[in-house]
């Protein structure tokens, strides 16, 4: 699964503030629903467990059937690695001509050129308040009702989508 949604789609008002921040902000099919823009932007491909050939191929597909999309939003770093490195095979500049964003915040995704923006977790507190949560709800009786855990992400922007490096102003020459 591996959303799209390019800032073509929003209004110009939203466009000033960048397509990260008004991607995430408002959530993805929130924002998609409020622009009445159909999820046909949505390219759901493969199953579980995504990987790197999961993004070079839903690269290939996603460039063939929307030739004109600017922005990515994948499931997991590891198939956003998958798509930038596609993008690359095919002459394409990231972010330039293709702003991409993972899920996960993996290593590898700080290591690639150019760095990837994700979506960073603390799986160690989310794996703790889990544990947490199932002995709870094994020791209730009657069990409680459902509830919502916030357990907090990080937006980590970096180059995939158009973020200079420190240093690299409008003056800077290469």
């Amino acid at each position: 699964f591996t959303p799209m949604l390019g800032s073509r789609y929003l209004p110009p008002h939203d466009r000033r503030h960048g397509r990260l921040y008004v991607l995430l902000e408002r959530g993805f099919e929130k924002l998609a629903g409020a622009y009445d823009v159909t999820l046909r932007a949505v390219l759901r491909h493969g199953l579980a467990p995504v990987s790197y050939d999961h993004g070079t191929r839903v690269a290939a597909l996603l460039l063939a059937q929307s030739p004109r999309v600017d922005a990515v939003f994948a499931v997991s770093d590891l198939s956003a690695v998958g798509i930038v490195m596609e993008c690359q095979r095919r002459g394409l500049h990231v972010p330039r001509d293709l702003a991409v964003i993972g899920f996960g915040d993996f290593e590898i995704g700080r290591e690639i050129n150019p760095p990837l923006s994700t979506i960073h977790v603390d799986f160690h507190v989310l794996g703790q308040r889990a544990g947490l949560l199932i002995r709870e709800v094994l020791q209730q009786d009657p069990p409680g009702k459902p509830r919502l855990i916030d357990v907090g992400i990080s937006v980590m922007e970096r180059e995939s989508v158009g973020m200079q490096p420190i240093g690299m102003g409008a003056g800077h020459k290469p």
